[in-house]
């Protein structure tokens, strides 16, 4: 007797793996948890203040200041010093820093200290967040005399990244910020300067441009964007379902 030969068409596996990919998101949204700002108008070379990162994977920091030397900075979240993410420091819009897996245990000390190279004032702005990757995605700074607007733009690698950016000027009162933009904090004083600090969630993977009009002296601006933890690449999915296709083929 003749064994039947069973066949089996790749088609119809390899057909359903793809639908089943394209419906899972290559990542998933960032979600924030927590904001919070500290102001400080008169001169101050540090501050401390209470902060609750809440269940974030994530903590980030903006500083304005003038005087302030992002190099010389030493800014920490429960005794665990900060990363200047690159590329985020611009003239009074001194700095961008960021910790991975921060201390979620409720409420603890935020430290900005600036002792090395002096601030006239300073403007923090926190943001805590969950479901970040490592690291820190893109970034950029610039400055400019006066004109009549100044923008940065980035490009975010994935969807449903967050966005955060730090701004400031010499001294020209509250300005429009980008309407993409929700505040942490506008102050039309710190030192002699003003400052603003804003953030976009759920960007998505194109590329994405700030704008602040502007009729005062030395704008500057800095921005970083964070990415979501990537989930399973669709292509591994289509490499599993097509060797499971594989294994049907049987006499």
């Amino acid at each position: 007797m003749k064994n039947k030969i069973f066949k089996s068409s790749l088609a119809g596996p390899l057909a359903a793996s793809l639908l089943l990919a394209a419906a899972i998101p290559a990542s998933a949204a960032i979600v924030l948890v927590n904001t919070g700002s500290q102001i400080i108008a008169t001169p101050t070379n540090s501050t401390t203040f209470s902060y609750d990162a809440g269940a974030a994977n994530k903590l980030i920091v903006t500083v304005g200041a003038e005087g302030g030397v992002a190099a010389s900075a030493v800014i920490s979240y429960n005794g665990v010093a900060l990363t200047l993410a690159p590329d985020t420091s611009s003239g009074r819009a001194v700095g961008i820093w960021y910790l991975d897996n921060p201390f979620t245990g409720g409420d603890a000390d935020l430290v900005v200290d600036f002792t090395a190279s002096g601030a006239n004032g300073l403007g923090v702005g926190v943001a805590s967040i969950s479901g970040a990757a490592l690291g820190v995605d893109v970034t950029a700074a610039g400055a400019a005399g006066n004109q009549e607007s100044i923008s940065q733009t980035v490009t975010p690698t994935l969807a449903g990244s967050f966005g955060i950016v730090n701004y400031a000027d010499n001294g020209g009162g509250a300005q429009t910020a980008p309407s993409a933009l929700t505040g942490i904090y506008g102050f039309s004083n710190i030192g002699s300067a003003f400052g603003y600090a804003g953030y976009e969630e759920n960007v998505a993977a194109t590329a994405q441009t700030y704008t602040f009009p502007i009729d005062v002296n030395s704008p500057a601006m800095g921005v970083a964007v964070f990415s979501p933890i990537p989930e399973p690449s669709s292509v591994a999915l289509i490499g599993l379902f097509g060797g499971l296709a594989l294994l049907r083929r049987r006499k």
